[in-house]
């Protein structure tokens, strides 16, 4: 099954779980108890990304400012992205992925495995560009000239 494929039904089931928990809560409770809570925890959520995103960039800065590439905080800062978009989404099981990954030790697990994942994926794609330029064959253009006639 191709990556795209994945996503798409990744995506399809969790948009229909979190509707029937939307719709389950609403039942339970009240419809304003479940809207208000998706409005409470966007706003939290959102403050906490917020405050976590100043936290990274000023972590980036001061890498940068030692000379070194801050290649992790920016997975981290991606990651950030992620959570806010996860917070927007209506929807408890997105904005309980989106808490679980503001823990920072969580989000620095999540990066470093991106990170790897890049890496083994840039190392696979560096060794088939190179397996590619070995299969160069050299060809003499006398031999080629004399087998032609």
């Amino acid at each position: 099954m191709s990556w795209t494929a994945r996503f798409f039904g990744a995506v399809l089931f969790f948009s229909f779980a979190e509707l029937y928990l939307l719709i389950y809560v609403a039942e339970q409770m009240s419809i304003f108890f479940t809207v208000g809570m998706c409005i409470l925890t966007g706003i939290v959520g959102g403050s906490l990304v917020r405050m976590q995103g100043i936290k990274t960039i000023q972590e980036i800065q001061a890498t940068v400012s030692r000379g070194e590439i801050p290649t992790l905080k920016i997975i981290s800062g991606l990651v950030l992205l992620i959570i806010g978009a996860f917070l927007l989404t209506p929807g408890f099981i997105t904005d309980g992925i989106a808490f679980l990954l503001l823990i920072p030790p969580l989000r620095n697990g999540v990066s470093q495995f991106a990170l790897s994942r890049y890496k083994k994926k840039s190392a696979t794609f560096k060794q088939k560009q190179a397996a590619a330029t070995e299969r160069i064959i050299n060809v003499d253009p006398k031999d080629f000239h004399e087998h032609r006639e």
